[in-house]
């Protein structure tokens, strides 16, 4: 198979200890009809040199340019960041990030990917496409299960509190819930978010507003949730952006995500917390509506007495914990807005960036 290389497309992988992960997402990527020009891999752990010798080992194109960037932090959205700040003297149009532990199974898949992004008619500036997940790993799954306000027995919250239950397919609530879209005959679908594993953007819709140093922050003290929103929230301010059927990627069963805790406590303390994050900022640029924050508290009030209902109809530790991490995350989220200045007032993260981005090798 002959691959061509797209010399305005770049691709971003963030990476932190995952290193069998990322060469086989990379093996999978060499295998694709379209290559990208510009590679740049995020390492979050750079002491450990696995992923800067992997880099080495690989066999890449020559014309595809290779870029190393150690993180000073291992956080998830500051990576994004470098990523995006390392290439600004680069000529691009395209530009994707992919999680590190997906599969490409199809070698058309990236190429189908940014197709939308191409067409000069719509104002195209983001395209996500589907997940396909094997079977989560114990911890995620207990909490996902937990904090979930699911239909049948639940039905009632569901009725008074579900926070996505009037949104539009493919829309997001004011508490940063998202509705997943309805598959159609054309195979696309308009969205107000993407999801993180894979988001492709027009370059020329990315400025340094996107990236928000509060969320750098959130997730420096392992309180944060929902990055991928924020950043395509903002992004997608200046444009449309689209959900793609038919073209997935294979997220493995049972790998634990490094971005966030997933101990029950922390996890639902992050969950709530980041709430108030996403409802600070569900009208980009703007402040949000008093209805906003009606919602965010209702939702709120309704996850916590489900959490504890079902903490005390089942008791358990896990629950027990996760209904405590989300009702202290939900206090605080009321109480304090999340913001750089008091959760990181020692870091200069612009100062950090431009440290980081000093010590980029080429491969």
């Amino acid at each position: 198979m002959t691959s061509v290389i797209q010399e305005d497309f770049a691709l971003c992988i963030c990476t932190f200890r995952r290193t069998e992960f990322l060469k086989r997402l990379l093996q999978d990527m060499l295998h694709q009809t379209m290559l990208p020009g510009v590679l740049i891999i995020v390492d979050g752990d750079p002491s450990s040199d696995s992923v800067s010798s992997l880099l080495k080992e690989i066999q890449f194109p020559e014309r595809m340019k290779k870029w190393w960037l150690p993180s000073n932090h291992a956080n998830l959205p500051y990576q994004r960041y470098l990523g995006w700040l390392a290439l600004q003297n680069e000529r691009l149009s395209y530009f994707i990030y992919l999680d590190d532990d997906l599969r490409i199974k199809r070698p058309e898949t990236l190429s189908r990917i940014i197709e939308p992004l191409t067409r000069e008619d719509g104002n195209v500036v983001g395209v996500t496409t589907e997940l396909v997940h094997g079977l989560p790993a114990d911890d995620q799954a207990n909490a996902l299960t937990m904090t979930s306000v699911q239909p049948g027995g639940d039905s009632l919250f569901v009725k008074w509190f579900g926070a996505a239950r009037n949104i539009q397919p493919g829309g997001l609530s004011p508490s940063g819930h998202r509705r997943m879209p309805i598959s159609n005959s054309a195979g696309i679908s308009e969205v107000n978010w993407l999801t993180g594993g894979v988001m492709a953007y027009a370059f020329k819709a990315m400025f340094r507003h996107c990236f928000s140093e509060d969320l750098f922050a959130v997730y420096e003290v392992k309180s944060g949730k929902g990055e991928d929103t924020l950043l395509s929230r903002r992004v997608g301010a200046s444009g449309k952006m689209y959900y793609l059927f038919g073209d997935h990627f294979e997220h493995p069963g049972g790998v634990l995500p490094v971005a966030y805790s997933t101990h029950p406590f922390q996890y639902g303390f992050a969950l709530a917390y980041s709430r108030r994050m996403l409802n600070d900022d569900y009208r980009p640029y703007r402040s949000p509506l008093f209805s906003d924050r009606v919602a965010l508290v209702k939702s709120y009030f309704g996850t916590a007495v489900l959490n504890w209902w079902r903490a005390l109809k089942r008791p358990g530790l896990r629950q027990f914990q996760l209904a405590a991490g989300y009702s202290l995350g939900a206090l605080k989220g009321l109480a304090q807005r999340p913001s750089a200045r008091t959760l990181t007032p020692h870091i200069d993260w612009q100062a950090d960036a431009a440290a980081a981005l000093s010590k980029r090798v080429a491969v």
